[in-house]
């Protein structure tokens, strides 16, 4: 199932804020901040809740004087309810929608490293001293499944591609409430998203199939743990791009189709601009289930 601009941009704001935590504790957590570009194209703004092992992000669209506007979409990331998993609310077209389920992965499941670097220097974000932090991985694409590309086979069973993602944190240590996220990154790095949506969200999207291979979802599922002993990231950026790993006359043409194309480029700023502890109402949660007259959609 193809996702939309939309989802891919809340989805983001999930991998991204969930990048840099440390350990447990009990209390609620609010992040407000923005996405550029986001779901308008321009910049526009994001709620985040997090209580009892439940978050849920809101996005707004960018209001007059640069205010946030309406509501387009909540994003629902919960371990258990009705539906459990990660669930897409669009509140234009009142649906629901299971974006992924949440499989928890076998104990001996392998891990992959990704490549973090400490950057020097510090910069005041929230009134604190945050640290920087740079990070790599990259993984095999199908090219066969990647959407738009339109490559004969001959050209396709010759080539490889693959998706470079690299991107920088800035992260502020022992920020209050980083802790509750941090244990909520960490149980979700022990389940397995799904490599369709993942596959979309990288603007590699290949219809019903996924481009994007098993092994580079662990690589972004385990940048969150690595990186759970930094503190709160603050301000995240992310770019992507597909190159193909092989040389020869099919390859360049391959590869103009790329570029031309666009397929795999990506750029995303994620910055929090107020953080606090105040109690949150479980209403916003629904109670495990979905809000009324929101059916859910295949």
């Amino acid at each position: 199932m193809p996702t939309t601009r939309g989802e891919s941009i809340i989805f983001r704001t999930i991998v991204l804020l969930c990048g840099a935590f440390s350990l447990t504790a009990q209390a609620d957590l609010t992040l407000q901040g923005t996405n550029t570009p986001g779901v308008s194209g321009a910049m526009d703004y994001y709620t985040v809740y997090l209580k009892d092992e439940q978050l849920r992000i809101d996005q707004f669209s960018p209001g007059p004087g640069g205010d946030p506007g309406n509501m387009t979409h909540t994003v629902l990331v919960r371990f258990t309810g009705n539906p459990a998993g990660i669930v897409l609310l669009d509140h234009g077209a009142k649906s629901a929608t299971l974006l992924s389920k949440l499989t928890e992965l076998p104990a001996d499941s392998p891990t992959r490293e990704v490549q973090v670097f400490k950057r020097n220097g510090q910069r005041e974000f929230l009134g604190n001293a945050a640290h920087s932090y740079d990070y790599s991985l990259s993984g095999k694409l199908d090219p066969a499944a990647l959407a738009g590309l339109q490559l004969p086979a001959q050209i396709v069973d010759v080539i490889r591609v693959r998706l470079l993602i690299t991107g920088n944190v800035w992260v502020v240590p022992g920020y209050e409430g980083s802790d509750e996220l941090s244990a909520f990154c960490a149980r979700l790095a022990q389940h397995q998203l799904s490599t369709a949506l993942v596959s979309n969200v990288l603007g590699v999207a290949g219809g019903e199939t996924s481009a994007v291979s098993a092994g580079l979802v662990s690589g972004l599922v385990n940048l969150m743990a690595q990186m759970s002993d930094k503190g709160l990231p603050v301000n995240a950026i992310t770019t992507s791009d597909a190159q193909v790993d092989s040389q020869g006359y099919f390859a360049e043409l391959a590869q103009g189709v790329l570029d031309e194309t666009g397929i795999g480029e990506s750029y995303t700023e994620t910055r929090v601009t107020q953080a606090d502890t105040d109690l949150i109402d479980p209403e916003l949660f629904y109670r495990g289930g979905l809000p009324e007259n929101y059916p859910l959609t295949p």
